[in-house]
Parts: structure tokens; sequence; C-alpha cells
């Protein structure tokens, strides 16, 4: 199960997505992993947006993205797309924000 964590701030969105191995009921045997991380940072006319997976750049870009609502748009089709390249079905299976 993936698991998106995000910080938000006035200008800025950074998120995690933490992949659990295992079933749910068997807690002893989930073992997380940071899958992906990124950030929209300086929310506005010169958005950067930024993927990441296992530490390497996997999208980088600078964009205009005019608010948080759309900042999370953009960053889920990110995923996606670099999901699909590497021949993965993406799918969160819950949400918070820290």
């Amino acid at each position: 199960m993936n698991v998106l964590a995000i910080n938000s701030g006035s200008s800025f969105l950074k998120f995690k997505v933490v992949e659990f191995g295992g079933s749910a009921g068997a807690a002893a045997s989930r073992d997380p992993s940071i899958h992906y991380e990124g950030s929209a940072e300086g929310i506005g006319p010169a958005t950067k947006l930024m993927l990441r997976r296992g530490g390497k750049m996997v999208v980088q870009a600078t964009d205009t993205v005019s608010t948080h609502a759309e900042a999370v748009q953009r960053l889920m089709q990110m995923l996606e797309q670099s999901s699909k390249l590497e021949g993965r079905d993406f799918s969160i299976g819950t949400a918070g924000e820290g």
C-alpha cells in the first residue's frame, strides 16, 4: 500500500510516497520504504516541480502553478507518468498532511 504524506506551506508543497509491503493485517511484515519524494516550490508564475525516486531526479520542470490544489494535481500526474514508464500501476491507499 502506498501512503502519500504531504507537507505544505504558504508557497510550497512537499511530499513523500511511502510504500508498505505485506498485507494490512500483518503489521510485523510491513517494511516501509520511501518510493517517491518531490516538491512544488515557489507556487506562482515560476513554480519548480521536482520528483525523485531513490534519491535520483526523475522529473524537474518550471511552470506556472497557481494554487496548492493545482500543485497536488501536477505532482500526481508526474507520479502516474513515472510509474507507467517503470511498468508499474500507481495508486495511493491513504494520505495525510503533517
